[in-house]
């Protein structure tokens, strides 16, 4: 092989690694997102807090709002409702969440935090603190900010890509 043969071939292997880490994008993704939900959930059982990661994420989202649609819930999660009523059901059978009829709608129910769920919610917000720290142990600032850069680039694609599509 000559040295031009050689730098082609290189470069090709190259471009090929590229291609395949773009490629590896999502499944690293997936990766931490799997790893970030097992620490979190562990963490959860570990202190006795009777939730899942995503019951977590409904209690963090209905709190922040006071009361929210459980469309609404769907919407902000990208979960199906099907999936969000599951949910909702259990944290109200636990006693951590009400629903109220909405009085200028009466075909929408309004989901609402009880007591017990603020109480939950403290609970479980100081273990996720510490969650987060045993994520992020050995990550710089300077490199949560070019991920989170990266994420945000991400998503901003991603939607661009569903209004061009909606728009053709």
């Amino acid at each position: 092989m000559n040295v031009s043969t050689n730098s082609f071939y290189l470069q090709s292997k190259k471009i090929i690694l590229v291609n395949q880490d773009r490629m590896m994008i999502g499944k690293s993704m997936h990766q931490a997102m799997r790893s970030m939900f097992n620490v979190l959930s562990s963490e959860f059982l570990k202190n006795s807090i009777p939730l899942s990661s995503e019951q977590y994420l409904i209690l963090k989202i209905i709190s922040k709002n006071k009361r929210v649609i459980q469309q609404e819930l769907a919407c902000i999660l990208d979960k199906d409702k099907s999936t969000i009523l599951r949910q909702i059901n259990h944290l109200q059978d636990n006693l951590m969440l009400a629903r109220i009829v909405d009085k200028t709608d009466k075909r929408k129910n309004l989901v609402m935090l009880t007591q017990k769920g603020m109480d939950v919610l403290n609970e479980a917000g100081a273990i996720h603190k510490n969650a987060v720290e045993i994520l992020l142990k050995g990550v710089s600032k300077e490199q949560l900010e070019s991920f989170n850069g990266v994420l945000e680039r991400l998503y901003q694609n991603g939607i661009n890509y569903k209004v061009d599509v909606v728009n053709q």
